[in-house]
């Protein structure tokens, strides 16, 4: 169970995908879970178009031993393309040596390896991202 954006309550599945061993590889963090859930946006629920929800809640152990819960929420008011294409773009941009540095030699490269966090953050919330920190 985890909340939508606007509160309601969800059921969720467990969804692995490469993120939980990117996540794990970067924090060190000794378990990670991934849930998905599939149903009406909270945007939707108001009466506005549809829209993509992407929820991250990290609980753990900070640095200097408190816990903690960290909420960040990504909102795209026109779905999942956009998303899905600025990553794309970006990736794109990273290769080329567009962003981020000279081209990246041929190879096979996971997105995280060699796009700078901040950056893709960046481009997301110029093409329509809304990122609160709730």
């Amino acid at each position: 169970m985890f909340k939508a954006v606007d509160g309601r309550e969800l059921t969720g599945q467990g969804y692995s995908l490469l993120d939980v061993l990117s996540l794990a590889t970067a924090t060190g963090a000794r378990s990670i879970r991934s849930v998905f859930a599939l149903g009406e946006s909270s945007s939707r629920r108001r009466g506005e178009p549809f829209s993509t929800e992407i929820i991250l809640e990290i609980t753990g152990t900070r640095s200097d031993g408190t816990t903690a819960t960290v909420r960040q929420e990504l909102v795209h008011p026109q779905g999942q393309a956009p998303i899905t294409a600025v990553g794309v773009a970006v990736g794109v941009e990273r290769l080329l040596g567009l962003a981020g540095g000279p081209p990246v030699p041929p190879g096979l490269y996971l997105p995280h390896v060699i796009i700078e966090p901040e950056h893709l953050l960046g481009r997301l919330v110029e093409f329509g991202t809304q990122i609160r920190r709730a």
